[in-house]
């Protein structure tokens, strides 16, 4: 049996058009849920745009766990304690808010001073719900 003109340019044809629609079909999903990603990204990491409210005196604020406040050029986020060290999240609002810079302090070094972006704090109290903090210094606002 002699293979006809027929036969012989619709086998690569139909090869090479399903292998573009199957790079097709993965470009188009890869730069769908790359979108989605950065969307809901972004969504996560919007902040309050008022500063933290002081309880008690004006020189100290109170932060709960997992919430973002705003202190002067930072953005804080207290994560908790584990084995006598404070963690928390530290925003640097100037250079790049959207990167988080995780720090720790064992309980008794943080009762002295601790340094934070451009600010000084002391730490006053803290439990697994709330982290009480004394503003010792702050940076001046332009």
């Amino acid at each position: 049996m002699i293979p006809t003109e027929k036969n012989t340019w619709s086998t690569p044809m139909l090869i090479t058009f399903l292998i573009i629609c199957v790079f097709g079909a993965l470009y188009l999903t890869s730069s769908y849920l790359s979108n989605q990603q950065a969307a809901m990204a972004k969504r996560d990491l919007r902040y309050s745009s008022t500063t933290a409210q002081s309880i008690g005196r004006p020189d100290q604020v109170v932060l709960p766990k997992n919430e973002k406040f705003v202190i002067g050029r930072n953005c804080l986020v207290y994560k908790g304690v584990q084995k006598k060290t404070v963690i928390l999240d530290l925003y640097l609002l100037d250079m790049d808010p959207e990167q988080a810079y995780e720090k720790r302090f064992l309980k008794k070094e943080a009762k002295k001073e601790m340094k934070m972006g451009s600010d000084t704090y002391r730490l006053r109290s803290v439990n697994d719900r709330y982290m009480t903090l004394k503003i010792v210094h702050t940076a001046s606002t332009l």
